[in-house]
């Protein structure tokens, strides 16, 4: 994996990006980013323990980590994208 950098773009100013990391992704990076951005102190404190759990995390129960987010969100639809994980994070 690629650390991330921080690139100057002439069109959109800056960019968190990778060497590999596409436009599409890039954006999609920025975008979580800046939700995260716009939690309270004690909501980013939940979203890092619940991150640092997740990555942590046998493939298994990453496996039921996400069955049961995607349970609890699809009736209030707050997860917009989760279904777009990747098999890897699977």
């Amino acid at each position: 994996m690629n650390a991330p950098y921080v690139s100057q773009d002439a069109h959109s100013g800056y960019s968190l990006m990778t060497k590999s990391t596409s436009r599409k992704r890039a954006c999609e990076t920025a975008r979580a980013l800046v939700s995260f951005i716009e939690l309270s102190k004690s909501q980013q404190d939940d979203f890092i323990a619940s991150m640092n759990e997740f990555l942590l995390a046998s493939p298994k129960v990453r496996r039921q980590m996400i069955h049961e987010l995607r349970g609890s969100c699809a009736a209030e639809k707050c997860m917009a994208g989760i279904e777009n994980l990747t098999p890897a994070d699977r």
